[in-house]
């Protein structure tokens, strides 16, 4: 009121509906303080400490919130904004525009149930290079998920469509199934882990619609272990550890079945086979061009050291790995596999790992520079 101006971002209205018009129309209009024992009886305050931020009051307040799982809070949180924006659903949009790999997908989501299970149906249309063909695709989706402090559930029905471009490209395909997927992650930091490990695995049941309809199953499965080793380290006083990682894929149909190239599979790049570029392995078509294949097996092995870096001793670690993987339409038939090995190394930053690895890819004979920012599982 002092200014001439009145309150923006909703400020006004949560107020009014936070402690009633009455009392919100005497603030704002007389700029009025209002005292700790004040805002407590007009319900705009939860509570008064008395002793100070370190004190007794504080703990007490926050005990239940810090025993409350992080999910929770979560939900919770969601259901406040949900309320405050008068919606049940909310929504997640994405929009990336450029030449390569223009993209418009969104995702609604419903807030959790007593149970912490919510409804969600998600689009997706893009233009992406898979292996050797540009391809137009789009992707439905809609199901039920549950996401809870280690287990992560979700079981929908899913569409898709893909449309390669070119002269020698497969046929346009489109496919439906119901899949249900899991992930557990039992690690001691969620966004930069030492120790613990992850599990996940996705089942398709299915069938192609276009060209021709034909049964298939998709199965997806992962693995990611972190194993300290020795003693900690005299300089840095933290220890080295083993880090293992493995990945396993099978698109199950007839022989010569038109599968959708966005269920197929590629690997290579920075978290499956390094020293390849990103989904440049896959598989032959005809002996020439290179699509996804059925089959896609991946493992690496990395130890991880810390070192002393400019007189940082917490941040800093050295990595040495060896990666290998393969993708094929027929296992047993003509199998290659592609291995890459190099060393790397780690700054432990505020948000997560920041990787700059070099990999000697021993079918390309190359050496290429991958770098990553933050974990994922």
């Amino acid at each position: 009121a002092k200014l001439g101006i009145t309150s923006a971002w909703g400020g006004g209205p949560d107020l009014f509906r936070l402690i009633g018009p009455a009392h919100a129309m005497r603030m704002m209009s007389r700029c009025e303080l209002v005292g700790a024992a004040q805002a407590l009886a007009w319900g705009l305050a939860d509570a008064v400490i008395s002793d100070g931020p370190q004190g007794h009051d504080v703990a007490a307040f926050t005990k239940p919130l810090n025993t409350c799982p992080p999910q929770v809070l979560r939900g919770i949180k969601a259901q406040a904004i949900a309320a405050r924006q008068g919606l049940g659903w909310q929504a997640h949009n994405k929009l990336q525009l450029n030449a390569k790999n223009p993209l418009l997908s969104t995702r609604l989501y419903s807030l959790p149930d007593a149970s912490g299970w919510n409804l969600f149906a998600s689009a997706t249309a893009e233009r992406a290079e898979l292996a050797d063909y540009d391809t137009n695709s789009i992707s439905l989706a809609a199901g039920r998920g549950k996401d809870e402090d280690s287990i992560d559930r979700q079981y929908f029905l899913r569409y898709d469509l893909a449309n390669p471009q070119g002269d020698k490209a497969p046929p346009k395909s489109s496919a439906i199934s119901a899949n249900y997927s899991w992930t557990g992650r039992y690690f001691n930091n969620a966004s930069n882990p030492t120790r613990g490990h992850g599990l996940a695995f996705e089942l398709g049941l299915g069938s192609t619609l276009t060209p021709e309809r034909t049964p298939f199953t998709r199965v997806l499965g992962r693995w990611q272990y972190f194993k300290p080793l020795g003693e900690r380290d005299a300089a840095t006083k933290r220890r080295s550890r083993l880090m293992l990682r493995s990945q396993l894929g099978a698109v199950v149909a007839r022989k010569g079945t038109d599968i959708p190239l966005t269920l197929l599979f590629l690997s290579g790049g920075d978290t499956t086979v390094r020293g390849y570029s990103y989904q440049s392995i896959g598989t032959r078509r005809n002996g020439d061009d290179m699509i996804g294949g059925r089959y896609m097996l991946a493992a690496s092995a990395e130890w991880q050291r810390p070192i002393v870096l400019a007189g940082n001793r917490k941040d800093w670690e050295h990595t040495v790995f060896l990666d290998a993987g393969s993708v094929t339409d027929e296992p047993g038939n003509n199998v290659q596999i592609f291995v890459g090995a190099g060393s790397g190394i780690r700054w432990n930053s505020p948000v997560g790992p920041l990787q700059a690895d070099i990999a000697y890819g021993f079918k390309t004979q190359q050496l290429r520079l991958h770098l990553r920012l933050g974990f994922t599982f």
